[in-house]
């Protein structure tokens, strides 16, 4: 362990050991604490948006624009998202993508730390849209804790929206106006495009990705069918329910609205949609989640499969993740989507112990270097007019003869011990490269 390796994880140790449930308060000032020491050793800028749950920042100096955008969350989610059964899951996805910054140097990444991934839309887009300038980077990646490691890493091409609106008033229906807006919603939604009917194909024929989709969905009768169809109503289908609190009181809704949308749903067009279909009774919006669309050529996707290839088997691309997540939130604030990468981990390991991380770092800070080298090849600058420089030609060499005579006569086999042990004074393997080939072995005839 190096000792820039070790002095991260010790630094981070306090917020790693904090359990999953905790007091906000505690979380946020150890959260800041560690973000702020993080931000003085990788020389970022550090900067706090005040508000009951804050949202940190951590920038590049004024002038040098990121080459990647990293997303993470300090508290634990309200919603059960994958992975709800590994404890501390956020805090350690942070902790990783900074120590994976620390150790890839070369990479410029700003860093993007909300409350919460599932909540607080409307805080994280005014943070973003504020400080726009500093966060525009070619590519935006989400890195998560993924409960177990898939024999094809999965890779989303976007993401499913949500729509929470709160009804104030006891005298409106929110049954009625939830099924008039779903209704609307699937006669409004072109489905599936050419390359998701592809993708729905392959998907519908592995037992895996069946079994993963029932794993996710909150209820298991939100989607009908099997196979292939069964997808596509998961990924593709609104749906909306409507949750009454237990107890009502005059200062809080009497009911909200849950819609999960797809297919070019405005947050703000089905607010006005809601309030219409109300006759202009109270209701307001809490959060406005986008859907959100990544084109498969994207640099991020690109960099994702790429990785893939080199942590397994190959990717398993599906064409929209089948949980809420903020990419439709970057993508209208910053105009760059979020793609999320699950880093595998046992459910059963102790987030808290520092080994914990060290696999975790490390599959970060591969994705980060490959990162880098992407976005430094494809936004390298080209003079007009002049054709791209081709690559050189691989040159063939081949191997000269080995001298195996000395002055003496042949060179012993194998070579003598070195003067150190008893163990060969080359390596294994030029040693197997340097022994002589056999003879071939000639068959006996056997006598008739």
């Amino acid at each position: 362990m190096s000792p820039q390796t070790g002095s991260y994880l010790q630094k981070l140790q306090p917020l790693l050991s904090m359990p999953r449930e905790t007091v906000p308060q505690l979380t946020m000032a150890e959260a800041r604490s560690s973000l702020r020491w993080a931000a003085d050793l990788l020389e970022l800028e550090f900067i706090e948006i005040t508000s009951v749950a804050p949202t940190f920042l951590l920038l590049p100096p004024a002038g040098r624009d990121p080459d990647a955008l990293l997303f993470a969350t300090w508290h634990a989610e309200a919603l059960p998202v994958d992975p709800a059964a590994v404890e501390g899951a956020e805090r350690l996805a942070l902790s990783a993508a900074l120590a994976g910054l620390g150790r890839a140097s070369e990479a410029r990444a700003a860093v993007v730390v909300a409350p919460g991934a599932t909540q607080g839309s409307i805080m994280l887009a005014q943070a973003l849209r504020e400080h726009r300038a500093r966060l525009r980077a070619p590519v935006a990646f989400w890195p998560r804790i993924a409960p177990s490691a898939p024999r094809r890493r999965r890779v989303f091409l976007g993401a499913r929206g949500r729509v929470v609106l709160g009804v104030w008033e006891t005298g409106v229906n929110p049954y009625r106006i939830r099924d008039r807006i779903v209704e609307e919603l699937k006669g409004e939604a072109y489905g599936p495009r050419p390359l998701d009917f592809e993708l729905l194909h392959k998907l519908g024929q592995s037992r895996d990705a069946l079994d993963f989709l029932e794993e996710t969905l909150e209820e298991p009768g939100a989607a009908s069918g099997e196979g292939e169809g069964r997808l596509a109503r998961a990924l593709f289908e609104p749906r909306g329910q409507v949750v009454k609190p237990q107890v009502s009181h005059p200062d809080r809704p009497q009911a909200w609205m849950i819609l999960d949308v797809s297919e070019n749903a405005d947050p703000d067009e089905l607010l006005e949609r809601a309030r219409r279909y109300a006759e202009g009774s109270r209701i307001e919006m809490a959060e406005g989640f986008p859907w959100d669309r990544i084109s498969i050529h994207h640099p991020s996707i690109q960099a994702e499969i790429k990785l893939t290839k080199n942590v397994s088997e190959g990717p398993e691309i599906w064409p929209a993740a089948p949980w809420l997540t903020p990419s439709g939130v970057f993508t209208r604030a910053l105009g760059v989507p979020l793609a999320e990468w699950g880093i595998p981990i046992h459910p059963g390991v102790a987030v808290r112990v520092l080994r914990s991380t060290l696999s975790v770092k490390n599959m970060l800070r591969s994705l980060i270097l490959y990162l880098s080298l992407r976005v430094s090849s494809c936004t390298r600058a080209t003079v007009p007019g002049r054709a791209p420089p081709r690559p050189a030609p691989k040159r063939r060499c081949r191997r000269a003869p080995a001298d195996r005579s000395t002055a003496s006569g042949p060179a012993p086999w194998p070579p003598p011990p070195s003067s150190a042990g008893s163990r060969s004074a080359i390596p294994a393997e030029a040693a197997a490269r340097s022994r002589p080939p056999r003879s071939p072995r000639r068959r006996r005839r056997r006598p008739a």
